[in-house]
C-alpha cells in the first residue's frame, strides 16, 4: 500500500494527512482493546504485509528484528512494546515503513484503516484527553475523527529510546557566543527538542521565546506587528524564528506563509527545522517563503544557519 495522498496537499493550507491504523493491547482486566493510532502521511513511505524478520543478537528492547527492503536494511520495532509494554509481533499483520530524520524504521501494527485529511486545528496535545494511556511520552497529539479518538504516535521519541545518537546530535565546533543577544522565537511542540534547542541557543547568548503551538506563535507575532505600528522596533522584539512543521492548531508551513505575507513581519528570517524535511518536500518550504530548511536533529547545522540568516543572507534549501 502506498502512502501517497490522492490529491496533493498544498503547503500553507493548515491541512495534513494521517494514516490511521490499529494496534491492540490487553487491559489489566484481561480485555483485548484495539486502539486507533496514526502517523503523518509525510513520514510514511509504504505499508506492506509483515515480512519475515531476522533477529540479531543484542538488539535493544522493543526491536524485534531487521528486514531487507529495496536493498536497504530496516530495523523493525514492536509498537506494542513501546506503547503498552506488551509484545504484539505474534498478532501483527502489517509493517509501516516510516522515514524521518533521514532514517527508515519499520513499525509492526495489527491492521491499516484509512487515510484522513484534517486541519491542524483538530490536533490537540495529549494532556487534552484525561486518562490517556499510553502516556504522553510516546503520544504527540490527539485527534477526533467520526467520534473516535485517534492518538498520533511520537515516532521521534521512540527512535530516541532505541538509538539516541540518531535522534539527537550533539553540537561541536560552535562559537561560545554570537556577540549579540539576539531574540529568537522557537516554535516546537516536542518537549525534548524544545529543551535541546533552548539549551544550545542559550549557550551562544541568544534570548529565547519558546512556544509549542503554531497559532500561539502567530498571535504573538501579530502583537509584535501592532507594537511596530506604535513606534517600537521589530528587531528589539524578535530577530529570528525557528519553527517545526507538525504542531497543534497551526503547522509550520502555514505559520511561515502568514509571516512572509505580512507587510511588517516578512522581514524576520524563518528557519524550518523538522524531521519531515526531505528531497521530496523541500519545495513546500520554498513555496511559503522559508529562508532555510533543516532536518532534525542537526543542531550544529542549525546554529550555523542562524549565523547566516542573522547576517542578512538566505540559506539555499538543502538537506544538511
Amino acid at each position: 500500500m502506498s502512502a501517497a495522498p490522492s490529491n496533493i496537499l498544498k503547503p500553507g493550507t493548515n491541512e495534513f494527512e494521517i494514516i490511521e491504523f490499529a494496534l491492540g493491547h490487553t487491559s489489566e482486566e484481561g480485555e483485548e482493546i484495539i486502539q486507533s493510532l496514526a502517523l503523518n502521511v509525510a513520514k510514511v513511505r509504504e505499508i506492506i504485509p509483515l515480512p519475515t524478520l531476522t533477529r540479531l543478537p543484542q538488539m535493544p528492547p522493543g526491536v524485534c528484528g531487521i528486514t531487507h527492503l529495496r536493498d536497504r536494511i530496516i530495523p523493525v520495532i514492536d509498537l506494542g512494546f513501546f506503547l503498552y509494554g506488551q509484545e504484539r509481533l505474534s498478532k501483527a499483520e502489517h509493517l509501516i515503513v516510516s522515514e524521518f530524520n533521514g532514517t527508515r524504521l519499520g513499525l509492526v501494527i495489527d491492521s491499516v484503516k484509512r487515510i484522513h485529511r484534517l486541519s491542524w486545528q483538530t490536533f490537540k496535545p495529549p494532556e487534552s484527553l484525561k486518562g490517556v494511556d499510553p502516556g504522553c511520552d510516546s503520544i504527540v497529539g490527539i485527534l477526533t475523527v467520526d467520534d473516535r479518538t485517534i492518538m498520533m504516535i511520537d515516532i521521534e521519541r521512540i527512535l530516541a529510546e532505541i538509538h539516541p545518537k540518531l535522534a539527537f546530535v550533539n553540537t561541536s565546533d560552535v562559537p561560545a557566543d554570537f556577540g549579540t543577544p539576539y531574540r529568537v522565537v522557537t516554535v516546537e511542540d516536542s518537549a525534548i527538542i524544545r529543551r535541546l534547542i533552548h539549551k544550545e541557543l542559550n549557550s551562544v547568548g541568544f534570548q529565547i521565546i519558546s512556544i509549542n503551538d503554531g497559532q500561539e506563535a502567530w498571535d504573538l507575532l501579530q502583537t509584535y506587528a501592532r507594537r511596530v505600528t506604535e513606534g517600537e522596533s521589530l528587531s528589539d522584539m524578535v530577530n529570528l524564528i525557528i519553527t517545526d512543521i507538525e504542531m497543534p492548531r497551526m503547522d509550520g508551513y502555514t505559520l511561515t506563509k502568514h509571516i512572509k505575507s505580512h507587510e511588517i513581519l516578512k522581514r524576520i528570517p524563518v528557519a524550518i527545522f523538522s524531521s519531515m524535511i526531505s528531497d521530496d518536500n523541500l519545495h513546500h518550504g520554498e513555496l511559503v517563503g522559508a529562508d532555510a530548511q533543516l532536518t532534525k536533529p542537526q543542531i550544529t547545522e542549525l546554529l550555523d544557519c542562524t549565523r547566516t540568516l542573522l547576517s542578512g543572507k538566505k540559506v539555499e534549501p538543502q538537506l544538511v
